[in-house]
């Protein structure tokens, strides 16, 4: 979102941002959270990561500790793997 112009953000800053709010989704799932988005008849995922990740972060504000705590831990585990965040945190190792 560094873009001057608003609305016209260059492709890799886009690409970024929907890759960062599909790998929330992605956290929610793993850390056990996606079930709360799903109706309980649905065995299967009825929302994708996309969408996901968007509702994390909508909830996040108001999120219990105990849930945040899992999804940011997932979060990051995922994040850390993940193969267009690698060079941004070399630099950074943990």
């Amino acid at each position: 979102m560094g873009s001057s112009c608003r609305g016209q953000e260059s492709e890799p800053e886009v690409e970024v941002e929907v890759e960062s709010i599909s790998l929330l989704g992605a956290a929610g799932e793993a850390a056990g959270l996606g079930r709360l988005l799903k109706a309980n008849t649905s065995k299967k995922r009825t929302l994708s990561l996309f969408r996901q990740g968007l509702r994390w972060f909508e909830l996040i504000p108001n999120m219990p500790a105990s849930r945040l705590r899992k999804l940011i831990v997932e979060f990051d585990r995922i994040v850390r793997q993940h193969d267009l965040f690698a060079g941004l945190l070399a630099s950074n190792p943990r």
